[in-house]
């Protein structure tokens, strides 16, 4: 008896699985591809990201809806942001501006679907001292260095009056000495008194989105593996569609892998696994992690 209600409820479990909304409308499942991980993501300042859908995670589609769901981590604030289709291509786009600094977990709703990304660091927003400005760049007026030349052309002047007036005493060449004086001395007050560029204040160091220790892991997340594929050095996302081999113990040269990540179709023509397009940094960081112990 007990046995057969193990074998009902897994029966059960695989319909739910195969008539879910997501499922049904990818016709069995689907994977997200997000285009690029944020480099640097900075609190109230809008940043986009980019994601492609792919049917049984190998033809594009498009025409449907997904949201953009964030929390912080500390504060627990949900927020929500909507996605838009592009026109041209195959693509989906979505601007996230996050409040807080600190650390924000988020995912994509899509397809009756929950598809988890790596978790992003937000920096604390800067201002600049007087008046608003970009972290690290000079704000306010330029000092202006003719004052200060004029008061050292003049000083210069002053003094060889004077030396000409020991030498030869006259009222004109004091006069000149004392003129000449008064000119540097208005020079060097006027430069002390001119407003000076004024730096942004910035923090002591800007925190990339993603630690770079942890690329490797948010790459296997961000672009689908870990979708189709287990692998227990990911602790940031679950896997999705349990499809592919077992990732936690590559044997494959990391030439291979570089090929293979390049375009698994070159390698195996009948392959499912899709082309990401991935660039020459992500696959290099990605076969890192594959092969790390």
């Amino acid at each position: 008896m007990r046995n057969k209600l193990i074998l009902l409820a897994g029966i059960l479990l695989l319909l739910g699985l195969l008539f879910s909304p997501g499922a049904a409308r990818a016709g069995g499942w689907a994977t997200l591809t997000l285009t690029e991980l944020p480099k640097e993501v900075v609190a109230e300042r809008p940043f986009t990201i980019e994601f492609t859908m792919r049917q049984h995670g190998h033809a594009p589609v498009t025409g449907f809806d997904a949201t953009v769901l964030a929390v912080h981590s500390a504060s627990g604030e949900q927020l929500s942001f909507a996605t838009e289709a592009n026109p041209d291509e195959e693509n989906y786009t979505a601007t996230l501006v996050l409040p807080q600094a600190g650390e924000w977990q988020w995912e994509i709703e899509t397809w009756g679907r929950v598809y988890p990304m790596p978790p992003l660091m937000v920096n604390e927003a800067v201002a600049a001292a007087n008046g608003e400005g970009v972290r690290g760049t000079a704000v306010g007026a330029a000092p202006v260095a003719w004052q200060l030349i004029l008061g050292w052309i003049t000083a210069v002047g002053a003094v060889l009056s004077l030396f000409f007036w020991t030498r030869q005493r006259s009222k004109l060449r004091l006069a000149a000495a004392l003129l000449l004086g008064v000119v540097s001395v208005a020079g060097f007050v006027l430069h002390a008194q001119m407003p000076q560029s004024v730096l942004a204040e910035s923090e002591t160091a800007t925190l990339p989105a993603i630690a770079p220790e942890a690329l490797g892991e948010a790459l296997f997340v961000a672009k689908g593996c870990i979708q189709c594929h287990t692998n227990d050095k990911v602790t940031m996302a679950p896997n999705v569609f349990p499809v592919g081999p077992n990732l936690t113990f590559v044997k494959r040269p990391p030439e291979y892998l570089q090929a293979w990540l390049a375009d698994p179709s070159s390698l195996k023509p009948d392959t499912q696994m899709p082309n990401l397009h991935l660039s020459d940094a992500d696959i290099t960081t990605l076969v890192e992690f594959l092969v790390s112990e």
